[in-house]
């Protein structure tokens, strides 16, 4: 248990080193909303406080499901890899018809919802930031650069340990056997 929670922080430690010094590592995040929700999140994203998301853009949230319609598809480029939707006034059909357009075009979606537990989607998650709940919906393609990043790190430092430990177990297993 020592060594997984010292091999987490040590993860954790490298990844946000390799986010500082190679920002194309980040979540290229779409952030729709103003006000101080907005700000909130921008703030902890420029602090590096959430996990890798880096913000490019950020455009007032869209008030109906026809605006929804008519100007989200425009701004998910291929730079988009996430839409930080924060507006507390939306309505839930408003914010099922950015779930529907980010689901089409394979973005993630995240979104500030305080009635979240009356949704249910499969691809679907809770979580707080600063008390403001957040619902994260996955695109159906599940692209995830942590984990990624995670299984890269995880299988080299394997690798570097199984050829470090390689030779100690050949000497070992000598010595044992020339004791018996």
């Amino acid at each position: 248990i020592p060594f997984t929670v010292l091999m987490r922080v040590l993860t954790n430690f490298v990844i946000s080193g390799l986010r500082i010094r190679y920002p194309s590592l980040c979540t290229s995040t779409l952030l729709l909303g103003s006000g101080a929700d907005a700000e909130v999140i921008r703030q902890r994203a420029s602090l590096g406080k959430l996990k890798g998301i880096r913000i490019y853009n950020q455009v007032p949230a869209f008030q109906s499901p026809k605006e929804m319609r008519e100007k989200l598809p425009d701004l998910l480029t291929p730079k988009t890899d996430l839409v930080f939707l924060v507006d507390r006034n939306l309505s839930t059909n408003t914010i099922m018809e950015a779930v529907r357009i980010c689901s089409e075009r394979n973005k993630a979606l995240k979104v500030l919802f305080p009635r979240f537990l009356t949704l249910y989607n499969p691809y679907s998650s809770g979580d707080m930031v600063d008390g403001i709940p957040i619902v994260h919906f996955s695109p159906p393609e599940f692209i995830n650069n942590d984990r990624k990043m995670r299984r890269y790190i995880s299988v080299t430092i394997a690798s570097v340990s199984a050829v470090v430990v390689a030779p100690l177990m050949f000497i070992i297993s000598i010595a044992s056997a020339t004791a018996s």
